[in-house]
């Protein structure tokens, strides 16, 4: 079941353009309003790499771990009047056979020769927001889900891993911070100004909405 687009009017958010916060405040207030960029090559590239990496279930353990995921989809949850979408595949399954556990694994790509700094915070926080939303699943599903979660970044190029990240959950923290994104973005007030590169990057899309660009 798909993941519904991004629209705060109809209290929907999608993770990735929650977490998109931590690139740029005003970006995510478009995106949550249904602006969005044309499709680069990077991102065809990003598709490619992770649909590699991304398996099919194959053994029964895993099958039946779907089953049950089946019936939650499509995975959420609410923040006040807002409900939080999350995607169903950035799931590792291959400590259920051990010791019952279930973590999530987000992939992301880039084409650089390293990872830059900057990248991490938007990524750390949309794992964050899947650990949040899925907790509670999880727990109703019969599987224990531990309090560290994994990131790993891959080239765009071949897939191959460039750093894997561990990220120590606190569901309350993460919460509360989740609903002070929303109030900021609820409002479209109290955003720090980006970073003067971002804004060099920043698609014409999100450029021509921006209200920041003129006191930059």
């Amino acid at each position: 079941m798909a993941v519904p687009k991004s629209d705060i009017l109809y209290h929907r958010i999608k993770a990735s353009d929650l977490a998109s916060y931590y690139w740029c405040a005003e970006q995510s207030y478009w995106r949550l309003r249904g602006v969005e960029r044309k499709e680069k090559p990077f991102d065809v590239a990003g598709r490619r790499v992770h649909a590699d990496l991304v398996t099919v279930p194959k053994e029964d353990y895993e099958i039946e771990f779907f089953r049950k995921l089946k019936q939650f989809m499509p995975i959420y949850r609410q923040c006040g009047r807002v409900k939080v979408f999350c995607g169903f595949d950035a799931v590792d399954l291959s400590e259920i056979p051990k010791n019952n556990y279930v973590r999530l694994l987000e992939f992301k790509t880039t084409s650089m020769e390293k990872v830059p700094d900057f990248y991490i915070p938007q990524a750390k926080f949309q794992l964050e927001i899947y650990y949040w939303a899925y907790k509670p699943i999880i727990a109703q599903m019969g599987y224990v889900f531990p309090e560290e979660h994994f990131l790993e970044f891959r080239s765009s190029a071949d897939g191959s891993l460039m750093e894997r990240i561990g990220v120590k959950m606190d569901e309350l923290e993460i919460g509360r911070r989740i609903m002070d994104c929303l109030a900021c973005l609820g409002t479209g007030s109290d955003f720090s100004k980006p970073e003067p590169f971002k804004c060099e990057w920043c698609e014409p899309e999100f450029k021509q909405k921006c209200r920041l660009r003129q006191e930059l």
